[in-house]
């Protein structure tokens, strides 16, 4: 004969007790009610517990920061751009140019004058009685104008003037090479193209 099922050995039990959780009544787990219903899982998880660290993670050295690598990167392309440009100003920039010369002649004095950009300027006095050149730079005044007398300088009506860059490293040959002077941004003047003031 086959077992009675478990079911119908529950129904019978249970139509004649009360259930409840009182002792004198009976216990859903009594007669097995536990396992015919099934263990009811919690719908909570065990949280793990992380473990502590003992020192805290070390920040990324200065060096391998994203900032710092950009920022370096940065930095380096404005002093090559910098240094370019610098470059191509010595390497490609005209010459300061000598501009507007001018020789008045006020009885004793000679008056030289130029125009130019502001830059310290060198001048020469070449021919007739000379033999080579005669600076006169210490005798500039202003920046753009030289006096000279006549009669102390030794000036003749065969000498001429020469005024260029101070800057210009080459200036004594310069002097007595017209063509190459105007090349450099010098300018040159003779007496006889003196004006009369």
């Amino acid at each position: 004969m086959l077992p009675e099922p478990p079911a119908e050995r529950l129904r019978a039990v249970l139509s004649q007790l009360v259930v409840g959780g009182e002792e004198e009544r009976l216990q859903l787990l009594d007669l097995g009610w536990g396992s015919l219903v099934g263990v009811k899982e919690s719908l909570e998880r065990e949280r793990a517990v992380l473990p502590e660290l003992e020192e805290p993670p070390q920040p990324k050295p200065l060096r391998r920061q994203p900032a710092f690598i950009v920022a370096l990167s940065a930095t380096a392309a404005a002093l090559v751009t910098f240094v370019a440009i610098v470059v191509v100003q010595l390497v490609v920039q005209a010459p300061t140019r000598v501009e507007a010369v001018h020789l008045t002649d006020l009885g004793d004095n000679l008056l030289l004058q130029w125009d130019g950009p502001d830059v310290p300027y060198a001048v020469a006095m070449t021919g007739g009685d000379i033999d080579g050149a005669v600076d006169l730079s210490a005798m500039i005044k202003g920046g753009r104008e030289v006096w000279v007398p006549k009669r102390t300088a030794a000036v003749s009506t065969d000498a001429c003037f020469v005024v260029l860059d101070r800057a210009v490293s080459e200036r004594e040959q310069l002097v007595s090479d017209t063509e190459r002077l105007a090349e450099a941004g010098g300018a040159r003047i003779c007496v006889s193209e003196a004006e009369r003031g």
